[in-house]
């Protein structure tokens, strides 16, 4: 009995694909990806590691870029 060798590939699902490519498009939508990273990392270093300061400087930074990424989306929106 003969084998047949196959390519290996992997199943990535639609949701993931589509994210990633809205990301990829959309400067805005980045931005605020970066701010909730941030908020995510400062999370860890609060919690986890118990780096108080720098916790707070990435909560901030990752708060403005949300907050920066979510108000130019609304104008734009508006805008058009």
């Amino acid at each position: 009995m003969a084998s047949s060798t196959q390519p290996v590939t992997r199943h990535v699902p639609p949701s993931v694909v589509t994210l990633l490519k809205t990301l990829r498009g959309s400067f805005l939508f980045f931005v605020m990806a970066v701010g909730v990273a941030c908020i995510f990392t400062g999370l860890v270093l609060q919690y986890v590691l118990g780096k108080g300061i720098l916790a707070g400087m990435f909560g901030v930074w990752g708060f403005s870029a949300l907050l920066a990424g979510g108000v130019a989306y609304l104008v734009l929106s508006y805008v058009q």
